[in-house]
């Protein structure tokens, strides 16, 4: 799977100029770190999303990650998903179902999602579940960015992740995203604690460096663009029980 996300990213980014106006996404790189006392973990990988708009605001979005997991050799991880969602100028509300590979173990998810949109602010939030073999994860989570201007934002993420038949976690983030002026590029930068029933916590930082198309700000692409991040949230909060 990490081949065809790879291969993916890489046509995105040869095909994004020459895509409608009415199509969104972005191609990225991220880095990530874990450190739970007990182990102390570096992530690295890519990143890819694309929306694209129907008709009478239905819209059909795709988002894919492709990780590898430094523990002294290199295990890959990596997610796909596909949501399809009605939006307009003050909310959205979609669903979506995809597939995860996490540390030799695969997953089905199926979740719901939804944003509001306000002049300054953007709010996200879902429900969903992963359902690995012998087991699964139920994931509530919620976000909001502040846009003290067109291009920056401070975000503030809550969130909760079940694990069947073992521990739970409560979730609690901060983040800022930066878009440079007249340009595609984008840095986005976070700080997330999970805390396993009170006995183990799991610290972990996130930056990113995007490459949007189809919007023009880091506020419009969080409105407008390839924004449904239910998917997201779920693959990234299982990782954390990692």
């Amino acid at each position: 799977m990490k081949k065809l996300l790879t291969g993916a990213a890489i046509a995105a980014a040869l095909i994004a100029p020459a895509v409608a106006s009415a199509d969104t996404g972005s191609v990225g790189v991220h880095y990530g770190n874990f450190d739970a006392g007990a182990f102390d973990l570096d992530l690295y990988g890519l990143d890819l999303s694309y929306n694209h708009e129907l008709s009478n605001g239905w819209l059909l979005q795709g988002d894919a990650a492709s990780d590898r997991l430094d523990t002294g050799g290199n295990i890959g991880l990596g997610y796909v998903n596909i949501s399809a969602g009605k939006r307009n100028d003050h909310h959205a509300l979609y669903g979506f179902v995809g597939h995860n590979n996490i540390a030799f173990s695969d997953s089905i998810n199926i979740g719901v999602g939804g944003q509001v949109y306000m002049p300054q602010a953007t709010i996200n939030g879902s429900l969903s579940y992963a359902d690995f073999d012998g087991g699964g994860a139920t994931n509530v989570h919620a976000d909001g960015t502040y846009f003290f201007s067109d291009n920056f934002g401070a975000t503030l993420d809550l969130g909760y992740i079940d694990f069947d038949g073992g521990p739970s976690a409560n979730i609690y983030g901060i983040g800022a995203v930066y878009r440079f002026a007249d340009c595609p590029w984008s840095i986005d930068a976070g700080y997330k604690v999970s805390d396993f029933d009170g006995s183990t916590e799991v610290d972990v930082i996130h930056i990113g460096f995007n490459i949007n198309f189809g919007t023009g700000s880091a506020r419009e692409q969080s409105q407008s663009g390839a924004s449904f991040n239910g998917g997201n949230r779920l693959y990234r909060d299982i990782l954390s029980g990692l």
